[in-house]
């Protein structure tokens, strides 16, 4: 969501923590957590305007693990490209789709 908005406008890379929350479908307490966790690791940066914006090294971190934003607007956590991903599933381990609301589960 933040490295989407970052890419979308890099003059007004950020959003607020509610706005996370509300987007997300989540109660803010729940989000906190892993809002916290994200600036603990350096992934995410509170700008002079209080808004939360994802750093350099965030997108670095999405940049390794090559997470795509998929046309049904899953990410995939295997990295591989979604018309690509048949060619090279291996047998026995599912495709991991997360959605936008973060709930996680198999392709298949």
């Amino acid at each position: 969501m933040l490295y989407v908005q970052r890419r979308r406008d890099m003059k007004k890379p950020g959003l607020g923590d509610y706005e996370m929350a509300r987007l997300l479908g989540k109660p803010f307490e729940l989000v906190e957590f892993h809002l916290w966790y994200l600036k603990s690791k350096g992934w995410v940066e509170r700008l002079d305007s209080g808004l939360l914006a994802i750093s350099a090294l965030g997108v670095d971190e999405v940049e390794k693990r090559r997470l795509r934003l998929r046309d049904d607007h899953l990410l995939t956590a295997g990295g591989v490209a979604p018309e690509a991903a048949e060619e090279q599933a291996r047998p026995g381990a599912p495709d991991l789709l997360v959605s936008p609301k973060g709930t996680a589960f198999n392709r298949y």
